[in-house]
């Protein structure tokens, strides 16, 4: 039997914003990487509640949607880290997968599971 790795019982959710936001220059934010140790669906209703991040109340307030497009479990917070640290949000985004948005740079091989 493997074990999981200390503190690796939370969850990592993926939301897709649109339209995005302009953020800097040509570059727009459609995308929100998260952690929440427990409940995933609580977390995500704060959000839409405006009570989580900035950058997603500001789509909530300029008239968008926001959507949960993907969900990774058993994780802790370095694999948030690592998945953010990799800016390659459109390429793990089912949605944006499906419509070929993938911000230029193609699928990802192999896949992330």
């Amino acid at each position: 039997m493997t074990a999981k790795p200390q503190g690796a019982d939370g969850h990592v959710y993926l939301l897709h914003l649109e339209p995005g936001l302009p953020v800097t220059g040509n570059r727009v934010a459609r995308h929100y990487l998260g952690f929440a140790e427990r409940d995933v669906d609580a977390r995500v209703a704060q959000h839409l509640r405006r009570q989580g991040s900035p950058l997603v109340a500001a789509v909530i307030a300029a008239g968008g949607q926001v959507t949960l497009e993907r969900v990774w479990t058993g994780v802790d917070r370095r694999f948030e880290r690592r998945l953010k640290a990799r800016h390659e949000t459109p390429r793990l985004c089912p949605r944006c997968v499906a419509d070929g948005v993938t911000g230029g740079r193609g699928l990802l091989t192999p896949p992330v599971a």
